[in-house]
């Protein structure tokens, strides 16, 4: 598990990279080219060590299951569990997150838990896919994008100020500022909080 953490944790950081580079690439700028430089230089290791992580998680046989852990009713007492803690977690850091703009943290929580959710969720069957999933969906989508906005965010405060990196730095927060307000609106309505509820 250790291990599987640390090669999430690397690939978070090549993904922040990502955005970073993408964001970084749409600008031609002398100033920009010498950052994509650096920012290749550094995923580039990123990448490696994921790699090596990757392969040594891979040769680890995994945990073992007993017959009676797969049965149809510790499945679905385990499926419900999941699907009410997660519920009730993101019922409890909405409010948070929905009054507070500066809860970076906490909104990139509230999407990592919307996303488990949401993939919790799409394993069941169903014809047409339920109210909250759709919602999840939907949710999903922004905090991503706001999460991307907050990443290019962190990284151009760390850079020495120049003019050209300000203007980068405020079309950001302001991008930033219409997606997040765009969330609060579309989170007003919570059909996860049913799940929640349910013994």
């Amino acid at each position: 598990m250790a291990r599987i953490k640390k090669l999430m944790k690397v690939n978070a950081s090549v993904r922040d990279q990502d955005i970073i580079l993408s964001k970084l690439s749409m600008n031609k700028h002398p100033t920009h080219e010498r950052l994509i430089e650096n920012m290749r230089k550094s995923r580039k290791s990123h990448l490696d060590q994921a790699k090596q992580l990757a392969l040594s998680v891979q040769k680890d046989p995994g945990p073992r299951l007993k017959s009676r852990d797969l049965s149809d009713s510790v499945l679905q007492r385990r499926y419900n569990k999941v699907v009410r803690n997660l519920s009730s977690k993101i019922t409890s850091e909405l409010p948070l997150v929905r009054e507070d703009p500066s809860k970076v943290e906490e909104l990139h929580v509230v999407r990592r838990d919307c996303k488990q959710l949401r993939y919790i969720l799409e394993m069941s069957e169903f014809s047409r896919p339920p109210k909250p999933l759709v919602t999840l969906r939907s949710w999903q989508d922004l905090l991503g994008t706001i999460r991307d906005h907050d990443v290019m965010i962190e990284y151009l405060q760390g850079l020495k100020r120049s003019t050209e990196l300000q203007v980068a730095l405020n079309i950001e927060i302001e991008n930033r500022n219409k997606n997040y307000r765009k969330f609060v609106e579309v989170s007003r309505e919570n059909p996860v909080s049913r799940f929640a509820a349910k013994p």
